[in-house]
């Protein structure tokens, strides 16, 4: 499954919602992104966070998109660093990974 610079956004979304504890039922990703919580403060994410971005990218793409898909939960994130994820994780992009999802 390819990543994309629009997964760093819903990545950054998830660990927000995580944090508030919105919208966990409709969101079992959240949970395994914790490790990224970090990188909202910081220049680099953990290797732990990257590996559980892969993780969650691979096996719960939907998820991920159901975040991505709900305007709602996207104030207050840093976009340009949730679009940097992808960058330091070494992961390659496909923008359209959540269209039509």
């Amino acid at each position: 499954m390819a990543f994309s610079s629009t997964i760093a956004a819903v990545l950054t979304v998830a660990l927000l919602v995580a944090a508030t504890g919105v919208a966990e039922a409709q969101t079992d990703c959240v949970s395994k992104l914790v490790p990224c919580a970090d990188y909202l403060n910081s220049t680099n994410p953990s290797a732990t966070c990257c590996n559980a971005i892969k993780e969650v990218v691979t096996t719960q793409l939907d998820c991920l998109c159901r975040l991505y898909n709900n305007p709602a939960l996207l104030g207050g994130i840093n976009i340009t660093q949730a679009l940097l994820l992808p960058k330091y994780c070494n992961l390659p992009g496909d923008v359209s990974a959540c269209n039509g999802m």
